[in-house]
């Protein structure tokens, strides 16, 4: 599987895609970005009831504020734009995501398709459509557009981080910690370092990302011929013994003790247990 990645972002932005089949054994996830701080205890996030959903998860106050955003991720993704959510911050019902098959609907997904904006983000979002449970938005709020006064956590989005930029929204609030931490000094230091060609870059970058935007919205045909059906081609999982009772004929040479047992397997697989003797084998000797 080839994993495409535009140059602001590295390969590691679809890690968190296969955090359902890495802990097979764990039945929920809280997975949240490094450029980020906590003003809240994150237990309370955590313990979020996620309902009959997949994932919990904040709308995009990027993707609100900036109407190239919007357009893309309705035309391309056909997701309306007040539900795209930021997968920075994300609570995983990992239970229900391998029942769903995510790890295997993701490959099948980008084996048609390349999300050139936000991949793994587009990529959720697309299959995670209608199974999302949207969290109060003070636990991922970012430093633009209007002022949050109590943000259970900021999440320096895109490009703008105090670590690079100067007068960014919530920067006090990161410095607190840096300098809890002892290096507040350092990264100031840091910054000041930085050519000033390098902080217009930063600053432009966003304009070089609507354009962008603007230039995959524009082929949002050609991304609906390639997804296809993509999202219809799979079903729920299902055990053999669930298909044998629905009438499908599934091993029919395997006596009815051999497929309960082959049932069975398939259950502790999904549910990570490989230290269960389903046949009752005599002990090792």
């Amino acid at each position: 599987v080839k994993l495409d990645v535009p140059d602001y972002y590295t390969i590691t932005t679809y890690y968190r895609l296969f955090i359902p089949s890495l802990f097979p054994t764990l039945s929920k996830c809280l997975y949240l970005d490094s450029d980020i701080v906590l003003n809240e205890d994150v237990a309370k996030l955590y313990f979020t009831d996620l309902e009959d959903n997949l994932v919990g998860a904040i709308p995009d106050a990027s993707v609100q504020l900036f109407s190239e955003f919007s357009n893309y991720v309705e035309k391309v993704l056909e997701v309306d734009h007040t539900k795209y959510f930021n997968a920075g911050i994300l609570l995983m019902d990992l239970k229900k995501l391998r029942q769903f098959n995510l790890e295997r609907r993701f490959i099948n997904l980008i084996n048609r398709v390349t999300f050139k904006v936000a991949q793994d983000q587009d990529v959720l979002n697309y299959l995670c459509k209608d199974q999302v449970k949207y969290i109060d938005k003070r636990w991922n709020v970012m430093p633009l557009g209007e002022k949050i006064n109590d943000p259970f956590l900021v999440h320096y989005n895109l490009m703008f981080k105090p670590w690079n930029l100067k007068n960014i929204m919530y920067e006090d609030r990161f410095f607190k910690y840096a300098e809890i931490a002892g290096v507040k000094d350092k990264i100031i230091k840091n910054r000041e370092l930085i050519p000033q060609d390098v902080v217009d870059k930063i600053l432009k970058s966003v304009d070089g990302v609507k354009a962008f935007c603007n230039q995959e919205a524009e082929k949002a045909d050609e991304y609906h011929e390639k997804l296809g059906d993509s999202k219809k081609k799979w079903t729920p999982y299902q055990t053999i013994e669930q298909r044998i009772r629905k009438g499908e004929q599934i091993a029919p040479t395997l006596s009815k003790e051999r497929q309960d047992i082959l049932s069975k397997i398939q259950e502790l697989e999904r549910e990570g247990r490989f230290d269960v003797d389903v046949e009752n084998d005599p002990p090792f000797r």
